[in-house]
């Protein structure tokens, strides 16, 4: 699914802290997507129109 997002030009962030507490590191994400952190969701979600999450 995150897949056929990104694909389509769908920005895909993930959370930093949930990234670290699951052990997961850079080199482990799907590529297209970006680490990000609680602050910068934070200020994404506000301003969005829409958001997905899964």
């Amino acid at each position: 699914m995150m897949k056929l997002s990104l694909n389509k030009g769908t920005k895909v962030k993930l959370c930093g802290s949930c990234s670290d507490a699951r052990g997961l590191t850079a080199e482990q994400i799907i590529e297209g997507t970006e680490m990000s952190n609680m602050e910068e969701l934070g200020n994404w979600i506000a301003t969005a129109d829409q958001t997905l999450t899964f």
